[in-house]
């Protein structure tokens, strides 16, 4: 039971840190922008929630996926990152 509970969570926020930075506009479409959020909910530098394990779990679960998807945009994001050369990368 705890097996498919971790394995829905797992696949029910599979990508969404990517997705989520693609959809933001002007601050989005980061080079690796969800891997780059996953590590900072891994971290504690990012609240998405209240904090916590749940962040943690969240993090790591949609890590590898962030990590797929971020390499498909990245045709995308590179040219964004281009054409937009005013702007720092986030740290």
């Amino acid at each position: 039971m705890r097996f498919l509970l971790a394995a829905t969570l797992c696949l029910s926020v599979a990508g969404c840190s990517s997705i989520v930075d693609m959809a933001k506009g002007d601050d989005g479409q980061n080079v690796y922008g969800g891997t780059q959020r996953n590590v900072a909910l891994i971290n504690g530098k990012e609240v998405v929630t209240h904090g916590g394990v749940l962040e943690v779990i969240i993090g790591v679960c949609d890590f590898p996926f962030s990590l797929a998807l971020d390499t498909a945009f990245l045709p995308v994001t590179v040219i964004f990152s281009i054409f937009r050369p005013w702007r720092l990368p986030p740290m």
